[in-house]
């Protein structure tokens, strides 16, 4: 169904059943910008062209993906995803996205490598997967279930905010726009205009729905006219701190679907019983869960706790040690010079206090302090930098951290006693997973954010019928 179809007097229904006050905001068929921006722009056969007077209208059509079965997309976005990771593992493009982003060499290549995980048949039709739902099942025909028949159907056409600091994380909503049936128009963060322009030109090689059902396009961020525009559309995907969150939800209109993704970090949890015994490859582990995306990403512990016992100076001193040589190993991202001055101030407050545990020359830094209060985990330096908090108990180091908005994940480093225990308490968090030392990157297509994404994407309906009493 298109939102630009419908009649005044069925949205004026619709917004005093869903009790809207301001009856304005949700009209929204006539609402043309006054001005797009020169800089915005959509492409089509690898060339930027204009928006269209009507903004909404350069998202696709969702119905050639409608009427392909699960199987089908899967087959056709996996080959297109093989090609895409082929094409961004290019020299040429490589270089280009070693100088936009800022990631290393080793980070791109991951990132890569993620994508080419993703491509695999059998990971995508996992994604149909929700609890002990195959939603695939429900997307290719009516299921009976108590009483009634039931059926998912996709949502429309949407517009996608992509995040902007990290390759494969652009592949991502891609696929689950694909897999739940719907049409999207990808904005191009500002910061990144090549990883987005590489899908388009894969696409613009095939014709078939997937690509079809696909646009890419740049505006400037803060275009309110366009994006108000555009936001209301079928659905909305965003991905940023915060304030662009909330930002991006002051613009939507009342009837969008609005699926937001918001910055989330994880929390380090080291126990006494760790720091007695311990090997040379639990530290590894630990510092490759601080490197991977230089805690740029929602998977990436920011902050750790540990058990204050007469060992923690040691053990903080051997992962000190062990970080700072697996920058060799796995190559530094060029650190911002303001992230980088920051770093220094706070390096130089911990040295002069007695709180740097490692080498004032490491490129990574380590840092300990006593207790931890609320306003300890509202600020955080990233690119290899673990601000250890050493508290007399971890139960009670959950009272502060466990209920902060952001938390996505703990990552424990416990006996598997003590991991038992604080699981129990860790349900009662914020939190949405817990995993092991060197578990932090996500290897397999959980959740998102606590999210079944795909399922997210489409609309349940019911078919309720009647029975004949016997």
């Amino acid at each position: 169904m298109s939102r630009e179809g419908d009649s005044k007097q069925l949205q004026a229904q619709y917004r005093g059943g869903c009790r809207v006050e301001n009856m304005e905001s949700a009209d929204r068929a006539d609402d043309i910008p006054n001005e797009i921006p020169a800089e915005a722009y959509v492409l089509e056969e690898t060339e930027q062209k204009s928006f269209p007077e009507n903004p909404r209208r350069a998202i696709p059509d969702e119905q050639p993906l409608t009427d392909l079965s699960p199987d089908r997309r899967v087959e056709l976005l996996s080959e297109m995803v093989t090609v895409y990771a082929d094409r961004l593992a290019t020299a040429e493009v490589l270089e280009s996205l070693e100088e936009i982003t800022g990631e290393s060499r080793d980070m791109l290549e991951y990132d890569i490598q993620v994508i080419r995980m993703l491509s695999d048949p059998d990971v995508l039709y996992s994604m149909y997967d929700v609890g002990d739902t195959n939603l695939a099942r429900f997307i290719e025909e009516w299921r009976e279930a108590d009483g009634f028949y039931q059926r998912a159907t996709s949502l429309g056409r949407g517009v996608n905010i992509n995040a902007g600091h990290n390759v494969s994380t652009v592949v991502v909503p891609e696929i689950w726009q694909v897999l739940s049936g719907n049409a999207v128009l990808h904005k191009m963060p500002s910061s990144d205009q090549v990883t987005l322009r590489v899908l388009h030109d894969v696409y613009a090689e095939y014709d078939n729905p997937v690509a079809n059902t696909c646009r890419i396009s740049y505006w400037p961020g803060g275009s309110e006219d366009l994006e108000e525009n555009l936001f209301a559309s079928d659905y909305v995907l965003a991905w940023g701190d915060d304030p662009t969150i909330d930002a991006i939800r002051s613009r939507l209109a009342p009837t969008t679907k609005f699926v937001p993704f918001h910055f989330e970090f994880g929390t380090y949890l080291v126990d006494a019983e760790t720091q007695h015994d311990y090997d040379r490859e639990l530290l590894q582990r630990i510092a490759a869960d601080f490197s991977w995306g230089d805690q740029l990403l929602c998977f990436s512990p920011l902050v750790m706790v540990i058990e204050d016992t007469d060992a923690t100076t040691d053990f903080l001193t051997d992962l000190a040690t062990v970080l700072e040589e697996y920058e060799a190993e796995y190559n530094m991202g060029a650190v911002p010079d303001k992230e980088r001055m920051g770093i220094t101030r706070s390096k130089k407050t911990a040295r002069d206090y007695g709180n740097l545990i490692s080498d004032w020359e490491n490129k990574t830094t380590i840092v300990q302090r006593d207790g931890l209060e609320r306003s300890d985990i509202s600020e955080f330096h990233s690119f290899r930098y673990i601000q250890a908090h050493r508290v007399d108990s971890l139960e009670e180091s959950l009272d502060e951290v466990g209920h902060v908005r952001n938390l996505q994940e703990f990552i424990l480093a416990t006996s598997e006693e003590s991991r038992q225990e604080l699981r129990e308490q860790i349900l009662e968090t914020n939190a949405k997973r817990i995993v092991s030392p060197g578990g932090a990157p996500p290897t397999l297509p959980i959740p998102w954010d606590g999210k079944h994404a795909v399922n997210e994407l489409v609309r349940w309906v019911t078919d309720e019928y009647h029975h004949e009493q016997a």
